[in-house]
């Protein structure tokens, strides 16, 4: 685990299939098409039950073991378009991360801070759930998928 960006950590998730991932969350987005709305613009949140599937469950003891922290609530994250983005927000719990499953470049960087971090696929990020945190607008017609989670 690296330290990156002022309280912001990272680490990968060497276990990661991208198109397993991929299948695993666009089935979650075809069982709850109508989605939340929270800090997503414009595109695609699931409901925050992503953290029981058990397809998921080995990701999400990764995540604890990496956190020394329990996943209280999970989701995906779906944007394709040059309108969608995430507002600046804040999470429950103690800390909050990111994983990125498919990132083109030019989807979109996550702000912490006054920040810019670059996604990579395959990339956890987490850090202190008060942060306040968005995702800039997707600048082309492609797929940005990611799971975001609160942890306690």
């Amino acid at each position: 685990m690296a330290k990156i960006k002022n309280k912001v950590y990272d680490c990968a998730y060497k276990d990661f299939d991208k198109d397993n991932f991929i299948e695993i969350l666009h089935n979650h987005k075809q069982a709850f098409k109508k989605g939340v709305i929270n800090s997503n613009r414009n595109g695609y949140q699931s409901p925050a039950n992503l953290h029981e599937l058990s397809q998921l469950h080995s990701f999400f003891t990764f995540v604890e073991k990496q956190t020394k922290h329990k996943i209280i609530c999970a989701w995906a994250n779906f944007n394709k378009g040059t309108d969608q983005n995430n507002i600046p927000h804040i999470h429950e719990g103690v800390l909050s991360g990111v994983f990125y499953v498919n990132v083109p470049e030019g989807s979109g960087a996550l702000n912490i801070l006054d920040k810019k971090i670059i996604p990579q696929e395959g990339i956890l990020l987490y850090w202190p759930s008060n942060l306040l945190h968005s995702v800039d607008n997707n600048t082309l017609d492609v797929e940005r998928i990611s799971i975001s989670f609160n942890l306690n």
